[in-house]
């Protein structure tokens, strides 16, 4: 028998259990099941890089997602059976909203070799953006949200960074973390 993992979700930290354990929520927390669509605000954080379009089609239907948020700085969509006219005909199709935060974007990239002083540099830049995460948050509020960034991995990226910012703002929402191509390497 298959194991299944709860995990207990607040502000974007979780622990996780398994099917075995008997969860309990207190105020302001909320169980949820990988793979399912939670039913509040949420945020759905995906690396794009090397990421296949159908995978990409694959995770924002398994959560139902409403919104794309794009916090890159120059956004494009090519490679990997990506192209502009095909995304967006995509996003109309299933009545998915695009929004860019550009503001929101790393502009630091580039300006230094080491790669944990730019995302420190970032950090700081978010903890000025005070508005636009609260306008952000709107969003995110309204239903599930795909947050779009570059690298594969959530844990150590700008998405992360930016999780943690938007909880500065209000921590009322779940994360669910999405690595499509560790699922195709299962497949």
């Amino acid at each position: 028998m298959a194991s299944t993992r709860l995990a207990l979700i607040q502000g974007g930290k979780r622990s996780e259990g398994s099917s075995g354990t008997t969860a309990t929520a207190s105020s302001g927390l909320q169980l949820s099941l990988p793979g399912l669509a939670p039913s509040r605000a949420a945020i759905v954080s995906l690396g794009y890089h090397d990421l296949p379009f159908s995978r990409f089609e694959e995770v924002l239907a398994r959560h139902d997602v409403r919104r794309i948020v794009d916090i890159r700085v120059s956004a494009s969509f090519s490679g990997n059976g990506f192209d502009p006219e095909r995304v967006f005909r995509f996003f109309e199709g299933r009545k998915i909203r695009y929004f860019r935060f550009p503001a929101l974007g790393n502009r630091f990239i580039g300006d230094h070799l080491n790669p944990q002083v730019v995302l420190h540099w970032y950090r700081e830049h978010l903890s000025q953006c005070t508005a636009e995460l609260a306008a952000l948050f709107k969003l995110v509020r309204d239903g599930p949200a795909l947050l779009l960034g570059p690298s594969e991995r959530h844990e150590g990226s700008e998405r992360e960074a930016l999780v943690e910012a938007l909880s500065e703002v209000d921590s009322d929402f779940s994360l669910a973390i999405e690595d499509p191509l560790q699922r195709a390497r299962e497949e």
